[in-house]
This record gives C-alpha cells, sequence and structure tokens, in this order.
C-alpha cells in the first residue's frame, strides 16, 4: 500500500474493477482532479481565467485540483465548456476525451 493520497490512502498497485468501493470513490476524486488541472493547463489557462470563464470561483477550482471536492453536476459542465472536452473524461470513466 501507497499512502499520501485523499485521506492519505492510495493504492497504486490494482485496477479499478479489484478496488472497493471506498478505493473506487477515492480514485475518482485523483483522476478528476489530474485530469482537471491537465486539461487547464492545455489550454494555457490559469486558475482565476479558468474560474472567470466558467463563472466559477478560484477558491473552487483550487479545490477540485486538490482533490478537495467534486463539482456539482452544473459546475462539472460549465468547466467542460470552457475546457473543451466531456463530464465521463474529466471524472475517468473513458480514457480519451472524445
Amino acid at each position: 500500500m501507497v499512502t499520501g493520497g485523499y485521506f492519505g490512502y492510495r493504492r497504486k498497485d490494482i485496477k479499478m474493477d479489484e478496488m472497493t468501493e471506498f478505493e473506487r470513490f477515492i480514485k475518482r476524486y485523483e483522476i478528476f482532479a489530474k485530469r482537471l488541472k491537465t486539461k487547464r493547463e492545455e489550454k494555457h489557462l490559469t486558475i482565476v481565467e479558468l474560474a472567470d470563464l466558467s463563472a466559477l470561483t478560484p477558491a473552487s477550482i483550487r479545490q477540485y485540483e486538490a482533490c478537495a471536492c467534486l463539482p456539482t453536476s452544473v459546475n462539472l459542465c460549465l468547466l467542460c465548456d470552457v475546457l473543451e472536452t466531456t463530464p465521463d473524461y474529466l471524472l475517468g470513466y473513458v480514457r480519451e476525451p472524445f
């Protein structure tokens, strides 16, 4: 087991279908945070710029990228519109954005 993820709990050596429900839940947070930051950087946007374009606060974007919380479905759609991607991609349900 590797520590240091959300709640200090993360295992890198297992696949999603072998994880417990709790592990899948935590993995979704980590995937979302990583993909959100990657897409933001691909678009050459700062946190403040993304917040302005998506009508969210910079604090919300920071929390999402730090695995502190997940956005509501409405906020997720706003982020996807700005980043030109899908909710399924950001949440880790598909490997490719489109």
